[in-house]
């Protein structure tokens, strides 16, 4: 029996490759950041053709970009200079 080259899984696939730079697009015009390239190429890097994997990897990499980009901001609003009079005092 000849398999159909265009399962539902593969055009869930091809979809969720057109939709994903597109709303990458959109958050960089929206967002404006010379970054633009850089996004879309992690974006259609992180979904693998592996469905098993790719939720999970994604799920993965927000969870560690939100992660680092709280301890960004903690660090921002540390009071680095009082920190570095207390610890040479």
């Amino acid at each position: 029996m000849k398999r159909s080259p265009l399962n539902r899984v593969m055009v869930e696939y091809i979809v969720t490759r057109l939709i994903a730079p597109a709303i990458c697009y959109g958050l960089s015009l929206a967002f404006p950041r010379a970054h633009l390239l850089w996004s879309i190429i992690t974006t259609l890097l992180v979904l693998a053709p592996d469905w098993d994997n790719s939720i999970a990897l994604a799920m993965m990499r927000i969870k560690a970009h939100i992660t680092g980009a709280l301890m960004g901001l903690l660090c921002f609003f540390l009071p680095v200079g009082q920190l570095a009079s207390l610890w040479w005092a």
